[in-house]
C-alpha cells in the first residue's frame, strides 16, 4: 500500500498553473492562493472564531464534496489510462499517428486534472478536519483564553 505524499499534492497542483510553455502564471496563482488566504485572514482577525453551526455545515459540505470528488478523480484516472493505452497502440501498432498529437494532449490535461482533484480532495479533508477542531472551541474569547 502506498503512502500520499500530501506535499507531493500541494506541489504537483502548484505546476498545473503553468501555460504550454511551462511559465507560470501569476494570475493563476494570485485566484487560486493568494485571495483565498488574504480573504480567510481578513475575515478570522475581523470575526474571530467561527460558530459551531457554521462548522457543522462546512463539515457536512467538505465531507459531500471529498466523496464526489474521489469518484470524479476515479473516472479521470480511467479515462488517462484509456488514452495511455491508445497512444501505445498507435506507438507500436504502426498505426496512422494523426491523432497522436490530440492523444498526447488529452493525456497532459487529464494528468493535469487528476492533480486539481487530488489537491481539491485535500482542500476538503483539511476543511473538515479544521472545522471539527473549530466545533469543540469555546463561543467567546474569554473561555478561549483560559486555555493558554
Amino acid at each position: 500500500m502506498n503512502k500520499i505524499n500530501v506535499l507531493g499534492v500541494i506541489i504537483k497542483h502548484y505546476k498545473t498553473m503553468s501555460d504550454q510553455r511551462g511559465t507560470m502564471l501569476m494570475s493563476d496563482i494570485t485566484v487560486h492562493f493568494i485571495v483565498p488566504l488574504s480573504l480567510s485572514f481578513v475575515l478570522c482577525w475581523t470575526y474571530g472564531i467561527m460558530k459551531p453551526a457554521i462548522a457543522s455545515v462546512f463539515v457536512n459540505f467538505g465531507a459531500i464534496t471529498t466523496a464526489l470528488l474521489m469518484s470524479a478523480v476515479i473516472m479521470i484516472y480511467e479515462q488517462k489510462q484509456k488514452t495511455i493505452t491508445k497512444i501505445s497502440d498507435i506507438i507500436e501498432g504502426n498505426k496512422s499517428r494523426d491523432k497522436l498529437i490530440s492523444l498526447n494532449t488529452n493525456k497532459t490535461i487529464y494528468e493535469q486534472l487528476c492533480h486539481n482533484v487530488a489537491y481539491a480532495i485535500l482542500t476538503s479533508i483539511v476543511l473538515v478536519i479544521f472545522s471539527v477542531i473549530i466545533y469543540f472551541l469555546p463561543d467567546n474569547a474569554v473561555d478561549l483564553m483560559k486555555w493558554y
